[in-house]
């Protein structure tokens, strides 16, 4: 209907949003709707479009109907699909989410060519507080397989030195927790050099004869975030500057992400008087990163 650009402020865009307020309306469901700039991932976060969404009532996963999914495992796939309807639903990511999930419950159990596609099964009805989008899952589960060779990427930050450390050589089974372990391994690995970005992408190469799936690793890290700024709530100015003595990852270094998840413990081990401190204290984290800049701001409250 239109080529062109967009403007990200002003008349024009505000037109649109109200016609799409009236059209929803039309269809008996009257809601609010917003317009936030979009940036595709893969373009590495340039601004390729204005995104327009419902804020209001919430949009969720309406009833998801299973199929295809074997006696055994039926109840578990659904309270997967009936967990994903307890979250907002996003047409961009939603649904792929929920594929992704139950692939990921199958491979738990072995099964590494299990296809799952996720279709809309009707109109979207509106009740009292949400718009509820009915969706029918359908399940191929295939076979199970064991885990094979992992190749990994020429000049890779993680070895199979590494997998190692993490791989049962017991496990007489596929695979999913040590795979799902070693991609953590490598997600721990690229994140502690700030690569927030990083894309893992599995290619599975089948041995049905000796029911073996091997994996060649492609690894795009994208660009490195560093550090901005880093901020203690919740905490006296003497309490403030004790952590902020005993915190190691300054402005402009690379950000190290699990490096957040063992800083309240490694100071309570090396530091007795902070241990005191702390005692009955829960840290959050808000982590900010600009994708433009590749700057994270760091707030850590602290809560009794």
């Amino acid at each position: 209907l239109y080529h062109g650009k967009v403007p990200s402020e002003g008349g024009l865009l505000d037109d649109v949003r109200q016609a799409l307020v009236e059209m929803l309306a039309a269809e008996g469901v009257k809601a609010n709707v917003a317009a936030v700039p979009y940036s595709d991932k893969l373009l590495r976060d340039k601004l390729t479009a204005m995104s327009f969404t419902i804020t209001a009532p919430a949009v969720r996963f309406g009833p998801v109907r299973i199929e295809g999914a074997s006696e055994a495992f039926l109840p578990k796939v659904q309270r997967i699909a009936d967990f994903a309807g307890e979250n907002p639903f996003d047409s961009e990511t939603s649904v792929a989410k929920l594929e992704r999930n139950i692939v990921s419950f199958y491979e738990d159990h072995g099964y590494a060519a299990v296809k799952v596609q996720a279709e809309q099964s009707g109109m979207p009805v509106s009740t009292a507080d949400s718009i509820q989008v009915p969706y029918k899952v359908t399940v191929q589960e295939g076979k199970t397989y064991k885990l094979g060779l992992l190749r990994l990427p020429p000049g890779a930050f993680v070895t199979q030195e590494d997998f190692s450390k993490v791989l049962n050589p017991n496990t007489n089974t596929f695979m999913r927790p040590s795979l799902g372990a070693l991609l953590m391994v490598i997600d721990n690995c690229y994140k502690a050099k700030g690569y927030l970005d990083l894309a893992v992408t599995l290619h599975p190469q089948f041995d049905d004869t000796a029911a073996i799936v091997n994996y060649t690793i492609d690894i795009d890290p994208g660009a490195v975030y560093h550090v901005a700024y880093v901020k203690f709530d919740g905490v006296s100015d003497a309490l403030r500057s004790q952590l902020m003595r005993a915190w190691e990852l300054m402005p402009g270094e690379p950000f190290d992400e699990p490096y957040l998840s063992r800083f309240i413990s490694k100071v309570e081990s090396q530091d007795p008087v902070l241990k005191r401190e702390l005692v009955g204290m829960l840290a959050k984290y808000d982590i900010t990163a600009d994708p433009m800049t590749h700057e994270v701001n760091v707030v850590i409250r602290l809560e009794k």
